[in-house]
């Protein structure tokens, strides 16, 4: 099982001391109140009761609605765009602020490899060491801004993952030599790896611990799928060519967070 984060903890124990519980009426006229909403899903509110207990998901017949729209109406209108779009819509209210419920995790990280430089901070340096036409070793640190960054979802040749496409589905030796040339050399592809991979790991360090949040198949899968490329990748920074153990990794972790 895996162990919840020093910080983490810290941070619940704070926000329990202070936290005076979201109260949701139900159906049957009954008061209910809830330490955490993680989203509200189409098919009902998820919930916890206590920070012992695990998630629930509470389906919305159960839940008074014409009283939630008058008591919470933050909540209500997550409702309603849930059942109108089909899509889950996170709330991350009570002691799940700034956590991420497994059903966000997908997104999140999708987010993390194909956009790094989107940050919960103002400012984020990393340093990148690249060897230049004469063999000489050189370091350039680099500073993100959340004020002066490439829009969402703009593309630019130099992110990461556009490389590290290129490199999954190439299959000329030379050109398998001359990518992985450039992605080592700090001018191309490992131009941001370094944030990329912390941010994977910021990611991961938001889930909810398995007790409160047990995994599922897919969830599980999706977390170990993210460590194996994240130590891939690490890997990839310090070895001497391209394998196909690298390409069939980068290619199912890309398949499995949706990325073509």
């Amino acid at each position: 099982m895996n162990k919840l984060p020093v910080t983490l903890s810290l941070f619940l124990l704070s926000t329990l001391s202070a936290f005076a519980g979201i109260k949701i009426k139900g159906a049957n006229g009954t008061e209910i109140e809830f330490v955490a909403l993680f989203d509200a899903k189409p098919a009902g509110l998820v919930a916890l009761v206590s920070p012992d207990s695990s998630a629930i998901t509470i389906p919305w017949a159960k839940i008074d609605l014409a009283a939630l729209k008058t008591a919470q109406p933050e909540i209500n209108k997550a409702y309603e765009k849930a059942v109108a779009t089909q899509k889950d819509q996170p709330l991350g209210m009570g002691i799940a602020d700034g956590m991420l419920s497994l059903g966000q995790l997908p997104d999140a990280l999708k987010q993390a490899v194909k956009d790094p430089y989107y940050w919960p901070y103002s400012n984020y340096s990393y340093q990148t060491v690249y060897t230049d036409s004469e063999g000489k070793s050189i370091t350039r640190t680099y500073t993100t801004n959340t004020t002066a960054r490439y829009p969402t979802g703009y593309v630019y040749t130099n992110a990461p993952y556009v490389i590290l496409k290129q490199m999954r589905d190439v299959q000329d030796d030379s050109e398998k030599k001359r990518l992985f040339d450039r992605f080592k050399n700090g001018g191309y592809g490992s131009y941001g790896l370094t944030t990329m991979v912390e941010r994977i790991d910021y990611v991961l360090g938001r889930i909810p611990p398995e007790k409160m949040f047990p995994r599922q198949a897919k969830e599980i899968v999706l977390i170990q799928s993210s460590l194996k490329f994240k130590k891939t990748v690490e890997d990839m920074m310090t070895a001497t060519s391209l394998t196909a153990d690298h390409q069939s990794t980068i290619k199912t972790y890309f398949a499995l967070i949706g990325i073509n």
